[in-house]
């Protein structure tokens, strides 16, 4: 069953929010009950909604649930409520909509002095901010209380300055519909896997604002224009030249004094993608400076320290496999598994997809063939291609191969012609993952073991030709399928040939 709005909204709040919140619903006490407060803890303790487990526990505790639904709605509205208290102020751009309420109560009430106050006031945090969409709202409001306070001229004259405003709200906007469309193409695939990757970027590069970063007018553009570019570097593979980048928005966002506050997030991915590329040798200060980085905020903690957490995660795993450590690896799995399960809610399904397939990756290199099987299945059951498609594509591949080794064969040639229709339908069929879906289809008409050995030592070969051709590096980046078919062929894991114990 689909968890109600209210549940996610529970689950998604930091303690000192739920802390909060118990305070808060306290002016809601009916007879000796704090109905809303029963209620929010009794959610509160539960892994996953259930109405039924949910009437016993309030009902032991003399709650009415004839109306259980509408007192949910209820909750749901009281907890956006207290968070109005909770954070007020935390950000400027809260601050600007707590001052839009003020201002629009002013104007209403006819207290056109004051309301002409607080416009000033919230059009210099708006400006401070580069915030054009709230200063244009507060432009209107300027302007029509200005109209009673100083006469239609002055009016008109701030009327005026409207158009000036717009035009660079519509750079920000031209940006970042640039930019989305730069991030639907990096993650399009794992980096470029064939020439029409990199053409359909380039063609987005032709856009006569990514050719000069002056027109990009606002800081936010600013960084826009750079996340393209390093998105562009990302797919070509070309680490220097997206480092160049990645390090130049840094910079933008460290200079700025608001952007970071304002934006935390656009920042820790920035730097986890910086990480990313120094994967081979992470510095310590570098993974140091990105877990310090909760303690600079005061909205968003939790779920900025869970982000964290998880970029740590996700980063060690990924040298892990970049060094061939697969038992270090596996051995981590139980750990952050049950931090995912933890903090689901703060963690995006991109995210998830990623870990799963790297438990996949990692169970499968060290010869743990059911649990491969139960991670990626997990991956399938619970998320789709769209929220990551690089891993998620990829991961298709995979699963093949654990049902090869756990000779499902009753299974793989149905799983095998769904796979190949999926890669053919989202053109996805590339040159490695045709050559070990031939492999499969040949051997699942014969199983004798001497046509597999054939078989697979022929897929070896074709393997090893494929592995200097740069289109299909970034598949053997993701997982190695070389050394896996080795393993198979020395029946050894993949951590076995990697990491050979000494001779005694």
């Amino acid at each position: 069953m689909k968890n109600s709005s209210v549940f996610n909204l529970i689950k998604g709040m930091d303690t000192s929010e739920k802390r909060h919140f118990n305070l808060f619903s306290k002016r809601h006490i009916l007879g000796s009950i704090n109905k809303y407060a029963l209620l929010f803890n009794s959610m509160n303790g539960m892994d996953s909604e259930n109405d039924s487990e949910l009437v016993q526990i309030l009902q032991k505790n003399e709650y009415d649930t004839a109306f259980l639904a509408a007192d949910k709605n209820y909750l749901y509205n009281q907890i956006l409520r207290s968070f109005q208290t909770f954070h007020r102020k935390k950000t400027s751009t809260i601050h600007l909509t707590e001052l839009l309420t003020t201002i629009e109560i002013l104007y209403e009430k006819g207290l056109y002095d004051l309301c002409e106050k607080e416009t000033q006031k919230a059009k210099k945090i708006a400006l401070e901010i580069e915030n054009y969409s709230f200063l244009l709202e507060i432009i209107n409001w300027e302007r029509k209380t200005i109209g009673y306070t100083q006469g239609f001229q002055k009016a008109y004259e701030v009327n005026l300055s409207i158009k000036n405003y717009l035009a660079l709200l519509s750079n920000q906007i031209e940006y970042t519909d640039l930019y989305y469309e730069s991030l639907e193409l990096r993650f399009k695939d794992f980096k470029a896997r064939r020439l029409d990757n990199i053409e359909m970027f380039e063609t987005l590069l032709k856009n006569p604002l990514l050719q000069d970063v002056n027109l990009a007018l606002t800081l936010l553009s600013k960084i826009r224009y750079h996340l393209v570019y390093s998105n562009y570097y990302y797919i070509k593979n070309e680490s220097k030249a997206e480092y160049f980048h990645l390090d130049y928005l840094i910079k933008l966002m460290e200079d700025s004094s608001y952007y970071i506050k304002e934006n935390p997030f656009d920042y820790l991915y920035i730097y986890y993608y910086l990480i990313e590329l120094m994967i081979k040798k992470i510095p310590d200060k570098t993974l140091k400076k990105l877990k310090e980085f909760p303690a600079r905020f005061d909205i968003s903690k939790h779920k900025v320290a869970t982000q964290v957490q998880a970029f740590a995660f996700i980063a060690e795993l990924d040298w892990l496999k970049e060094q061939n450590k697969y038992s270090e690896g596996y051995e981590m799995i139980n750990e952050i598994k049950l931090f995912i399960i933890k903090n689901k809610f703060n963690i995006e399904p991109a995210w998830h997809i990623k870990f799963y397939f790297l438990f996949g990756s990692f169970c499968i290199a060290t010869g743990n063939y059911k649990n491969a099987l139960e991670f990626l299945n997990h991956l399938f059951n619970n998320y789709k291609e769209n929220q990551r498609a690089d891993y998620y594509n990829y991961s298709k591949l995979l699963i093949i191969l654990v049902h090869f080794k756990l000779n499902n064969f009753g299974l793989i040639e149905y799983i095998f012609k769904n796979t190949f229709l999926y890669y053919k339908k989202k053109n996805k069929l590339f040159k490695i993952e045709k050559v070990v879906l031939d492999f499969i289809k040949e051997i699942s008409v014969n199983q004798s073991q001497l046509r597999i050995n054939q078989k697979i030592k022929n897929l070896e070969q074709q393997l090893l030709e494929l592995r200097g051709e740069n289109f299909e590096k970034p598949a053997f980046e993701l997982f190695d399928i070389g050394l896996w078919v080795r393993s198979i062929i020395e029946n050894k894991t993949m951590d076995q040939l990697a990491n050979p114990s000494p001779d005694v």
